[in-house]
């Protein structure tokens, strides 16, 4: 629709002009005719979402030609959705606007714009207003963390939004976010339903949903709606561990991991490692807010904890099982529902399960490699016999009120030197495990331990791996193994890929997944691979 606006102080200059025609020379004025933008009242809104970029090219139509005279454009946001609208912020001086939504038009909602073209000669501006539609089109997808330098990290986000995967580069700049990056180094991520999110002193209506940004320096969940950051996110206000228990060492976590998965943020539950020893997050039927150490033992709690792995498993609600460092053997955390109101119950046990079908629980002489989840319900666990240097997959998972029940055991193939491996990702419904160290990957059917190098199919000429792994809960599609590898000789921050691929059934054999994985009425279907990252230290599926 054709648009002709000319502002009040214009109108009176020009009404004076011909009420007092008999004493000045006139001449036409280059009027404009303003078209190719929706009308802010005719017209709908043009739709966008934070990180998108509006582009519009307006066709100017001027009654005595263009070349007469000069002109300023600008395009403004404005305040109020009806006239007299008032400017909010400039937002270009160009004749066409490229914008990109952040800042002041990060949040959902519409907005009014106007583009005035001011004809530098006449002083006569001509105005047109348009709205713009703000879609949440990133309140899920996949949170990638990834570090463009040694001392600073990006958080990018593959969006899911209907049935399209949408790469937004770079969220804590869009939404101009306080999160501190400068001189840190980037360690994990995580993403849960938690209902003191962002933070249990924070009483503005708020999203129960955490997104927790892990790195050398601190530990801190941002807003999962906007990104937005304050001190009260730190995990030091989610803790009450005594001041001065670990000496001046500030609270940083090295890893945190959540074992209940669900859309009910009054289950949370979470562990953290920090410092050689585990705590323990629950707000399921009794409340512990990181409290004590779990690495100790009811019969002793004065006693100095051990030293626990790094490595845990999480089984939902029943337990956890832990590593004991100093004896080389499993430990348990057992949270049975209804034992949790008793606060001894929230210590490590070593006694685990009297069945030991398998390998015998007491053992001492292990060496973990690593240990982990294959679902929710059970895991695996990496280890190094340190009598014979054979190395076993060990296979098992929580019960309530019994403990850890083993599952399986499987010895690796010794050609396969298990401890240049990094990464360990089982499928979660197939019998095959990938691992791979910096430089190339290995398919393993556990039934025979049959190995197979699947590094030609998966890894860039040139390129390492940063992070392998199932995201098997949380992420949609849940059997697609992420793959993020990384040029060393590449541009910084752009010489990051992610990928996704998907397992054949009878083979495990390793294909480029698409989304959606048949294509959508209008033909629309895109590889799951992007390009555009730094080296990728983490990821994880964001659900709100």
């Amino acid at each position: 629709m054709k648009n002709i606006a000319k502002s009040a102080c214009a109108l009176l200059l020009l009404g004076a002009c011909i009420n007092d025609k008999g004493n000045y020379e006139y001449h036409d004025v280059n009027s404009i005719t303003i078209s190719g933008i929706n009308d802010a009242v005719n017209d709908p809104p043009y739709l966008v979402s934070v990180g998108d970029y509006l582009n519009i090219t307006p066709t100017l139509e001027f009654l005595l030609g263009e070349e007469r005279d000069t002109y300023r454009y600008e395009w403004h946001q404005m305040y109020g959705l009806a006239a007299p609208y008032q400017t909010v912020r400039l937002l270009s001086e160009e004749r066409n606007l490229s914008l990109e939504i952040e800042g002041s038009m990060r949040q959902p909602g519409i907005y009014y714009l106007m583009y005035c073209v001011t004809n530098l000669t006449t002083g006569i501006r001509y105005d047109h207003v348009f709205r713009v539609m703000v879609q949440n089109r990133i309140s899920r997808g996949y949170v990638v963390l990834h570090e463009p330098s040694d001392a600073s990290f990006n958080i990018d986000l593959i969006a899911s939004f209907n049935d399209t995967l949408t790469h937004y580069h770079n969220l804590l700049n869009i939404f101009e976010s306080g999160l501190p990056k400068t001189g840190r180094k980037p360690l994990d991520l995580l993403c849960y339903y938690d209902r003191t999110a962002p933070s249990p002193y924070d009483t503005d209506e708020r999203l129960p949903y955490s997104v927790w940004v892990l790195t050398d320096k601190s530990t801190d969940r941002v807003k999962t709606e906007d990104f937005s950051y304050m001190p009260d996110y730190n995990v030091s206000k989610l803790s009450l561990i005594p001041a001065g228990m670990f000496g001046s060492k500030e609270l940083v976590a090295e890893k945190m991991v959540t074992s209940v998965v669900g859309e009910n943020p009054n289950s949370a539950r979470v562990y953290m490692y920090f410092n050689g020893s585990w705590f323990f997050f629950n707000l399921a039927y009794t409340v512990y807010f990181f409290d004590q150490p779990l690495n100790v033992f009811p019969d002793d709690l004065t006693a100095t904890p051990y030293k626990a792995s790094p490595y845990i498993m999480p089984v939902s609600y029943f337990g956890a099982i832990m590593f004991d460092e100093d004896q080389k053997c499993f430990t348990l955390h057992q949270t049975n529902n209804s034992d949790m109101y008793t606060s001894s119950k929230i210590y490590c046990s070593h006694k685990i399960a009297s069945s030991e079908p398998y390998f015998p629980w007491g053992s001492k002489g292990y060496n973990l490699l690593y240990m982990g989840n294959r679902t929710w319900n059970n895991g695996f666990a990496v280890v190094e016999n340190t009598d014979s240097s054979t190395c076993a997959l060990l296979q098992m998972t929580v019960e309530r009120n019994v403990g850890a029940r083993q599952l399986a055991r499987s010895f690796f193939d010794p050609s396969l030197d298990m401890r240049s491996v990094k990464f360990f990702a089982y499928h979660p419904t197939l019998p095959y495990l990938y691992c791979a160290t910096e430089e190339r990957v290995y398919k393993i059917l556990v039934s025979t331990m049959s190995v197979t190098d699947v590094t030609d199919q998966l890894v860039p000429q040139g390129h390492r791996i940063s992070v392998m792994e199932f995201l098997f809960v949380r992420a949609p599609r849940s059997g697609l193994l992420t793959l993020a590898t990384y040029d060393p000789n590449g541009k910084a921050g752009e010489n990051g890929e992610l990928a996704f691929y998907a397992a054949a059934n009878g083979t495990g054999d390793l294909s480029l997944a698409k989304h959606p994985a048949s294509p959508t009425g209008n033909g629309y279907q895109v590889d799951m691979k992007w390009k555009g990252f730094g080296k990728i230290v983490a990821l994880d599926y964001k659900q709100e």
